[in-house]
């Protein structure tokens, strides 16, 4: 069994090495979406990338100055969402900061976010990558919605032709 020291030391690793390497970081994306976040606490400032096209996130970059924690959190976002719908990246996003809140368990894609859910202000370094992608679900969901009523409509007046006068 693993106690809960060995646990945080593991999780500690896992955000060094998304540090380190971190996933996304100062890529060239095509993006469709961006969002810029802001941590006065720590100093830290990141810009978000996210390219999205029929109904899929299909990569997500990051850039900025940022302490350890924020990067790797970045990170984690970039690794976890290619490939996911606006729903999917919601939920995602909603299980992330629920976890750092401390209102329920973490992802395990993200368990290494655990390392800080205990501290306040280093939480706020974790949670700034998901805060500014919080700024553009909304938008990926009104596309996504937008995109559906008009593919809906295209169906019907295909199998319903109507003659213009």
């Amino acid at each position: 069994m693993v106690t809960d020291k060995k646990q945080a030391m593991l999780y500690q690793q896992a955000l060094l090495q998304h540090h380190k390497n971190p996933v996304g970081f100062n890529e060239a994306i095509s993006f469709s979406h961006q969002a810029r976040g802001s941590n006065a606490a720590c100093g830290d400032e990141i810009t978000l990338q996210l390219a999205y096209a029929d109904d899929t996130i299909k990569a997500v970059a990051f850039s900025g100055d940022s302490c350890a924690i924020c990067r790797a959190s970045a990170s984690i976002l970039c690794q976890q969402l290619p490939g996911a719908t606006a729903k999917q990246a919601d939920e995602q996003m909603m299980d992330i900061l629920a976890g750092l809140d401390g209102q329920q368990v973490f992802p395990q894609e993200a368990e290494a976010l655990m390392a800080v859910s205990q501290y306040p202000v280093r939480k706020q370094c974790a949670l700034l990558p998901w805060t500014a992608l919080k700024e553009i679900i909304p938008q990926l969901l009104a596309r996504t919605n937008t995109e559906s009523n008009t593919e809906s409509h295209a169906e019907e007046n295909s199998e319903n032709p109507q003659e213009k006068n």
